[in-house]
């Protein structure tokens, strides 16, 4: 059976940052970003049925992720959308149409650096960009397929995915290509206000994807 694709990269390399840190009690989603989006947060870990309940007007949709589509639902207007997991074939509708809502969790929120991280200048370069919101370990993945930069941020994953359409996969052959790319991104890569960006709990998404995998044979054949 095909396993779905996911963000487990950066949610391991999340993990790791996290073990590195000192034991500390989670801080209050106001401290992650502005009042507004302090709101959201508190739907992460509902199911897909609570949330569809009390957003009738949702719609199901995929944000892009390096590799894979984020599989989220949004409401027409908001700049906010609800992310569950990310995958290359496991559709989203078809798991809430035959009765798995209840079993999937809200793993993070979809949005916009301006949203999620508005104390960061608009424009920054990467380095300038993490130094603005306090994070000084961070990762820069890169594919022909998409580029993500992660690091964790008060207990939660965050990705950052970009399609470069200068990439030059040449370079995936040699020795130094993930240095190579590192710098480059590093040196001339800025991050925007609009800037898509997915802040969310990396064992939830997990959690989602394990399930994902167990009915995918009944959802999809």
């Amino acid at each position: 059976m095909k396993k779905i694709i996911n963000m487990l990269t950066c949610a391991l390399l999340s993990l790791f940052i996290l073990a590195g840190c000192s034991a500390k009690t989670k801080e209050p989603a106001t401290s992650v970003s502005s009042t507004e989006a302090a709101g959201e947060y508190n739907n992460i870990g509902k199911s897909l049925n609570e949330l569809m309940a009390e957003h009738p007007n949702m719609v199901f949709d995929t944000v892009y992720i390096a590799n894979a589509d984020g599989c989220v639902v949004t409401e027409k207007g908001s700049p906010y959308s609800y992310y569950f997991y990310g995958t290359q074939y496991a559709a989203f509708e078809p798991l809430y149409t035959k009765g798995y809502g209840d079993r999937l969790k809200c793993a993070g929120i979809a949005s916009s650096i301006g949203y999620i991280f508005p104390q960061a200048e608009d424009g920054a370069l990467i380095p300038d960009f993490c130094a603005s919101i306090g994070v000084s370990d961070y990762k820069i993945y890169t594919a022909i397929s998409g580029n993500t930069l992660c690091f964790s941020y008060n207990g939660l994953s965050v990705s950052i995915n970009w399609l470069d359409n200068n990439y030059d996969s040449s370079h995936e052959e040699d020795a130094n290509a993930d240095a190579y790319y590192t710098d480059y991104y590093k040196a001339n890569y800025h991050i925007g206000k609009s800037s898509p960006v997915i802040i969310y709990n990396g064992t939830i998404a997990a959690e989602n994807e394990a399930i994902i995998d167990q009915v995918a044979d009944s959802v999809y054949s």
